[in-house]
């Protein structure tokens, strides 16, 4: 559950900012990809995972795309996946 304070936002901001930051993609699992994520190209997504499962070692391919974004962008769109976890997150934030 996400404590509610008003330190919260700030959390997520940090959050947010550090995982904007990172220069390297996520791998995440097919069934994820379908079930969560349907306008994912699956073909695509499938093509870069044997990319880099071929790329050797971790790190060493990159899909297109990669690497870090603007946290002012993406921060909007977290507040609004928590706000729809949590419906009382206005109240304190």
């Amino acid at each position: 559950m996400v404590p509610h304070s008003p330190a919260t936002s700030a959390v997520l901001a940090d959050m947010v900012i550090e995982q904007c930051g990172q220069e390297t993609g996520w791998l995440v699992c097919a069934h994820c990809i379908m079930g969560r994520f349907p306008r994912v190209d699956q073909l695509a997504a499938s093509t870069n995972y044997v990319n880099w499962l071929r790329g050797g070692a971790i790190g060493q391919f990159y899909p297109p795309g990669s690497g870090p974004v603007d946290p002012a962008t993406v921060l909007p769109i977290a507040k609004q996946a928590v706000r729809s976890v949590y419906k009382d997150w206005d109240e304190y934030n």
